[in-house]
């Protein structure tokens, strides 16, 4: 869910990019924008890839052995 989250952000920032700059203008000049940003503009795609690389650090511990197997037919 938050990888489709991601993929599009990242797919409309890639096609609206002057979307995206106006965004984060207006987050500058009033409150109401500054939270549209942080929801939903560039700030929340940051949040979102920060999310990911995240989860996928704290998935790792779980299965070690998958990096350090080695098996010895004798």
């Amino acid at each position: 869910m938050v990888l489709e989250t991601k993929s599009g952000l990242e797919g409309a920032v890639i096609g609206g990019g002057h979307s995206v700059a106006a965004s984060r203008l207006d987050a500058q000049r009033s409150v109401a924008g500054w939270v549209s940003e942080q929801m939903g503009g560039l700030s929340y795609l940051f949040y979102i890839r920060d999310l990911v690389s995240l989860s996928i650090s704290l998935s790792l511990p779980q299965y070690p052995f998958c990096f350090t197997v080695s098996l010895q037919l004798t």
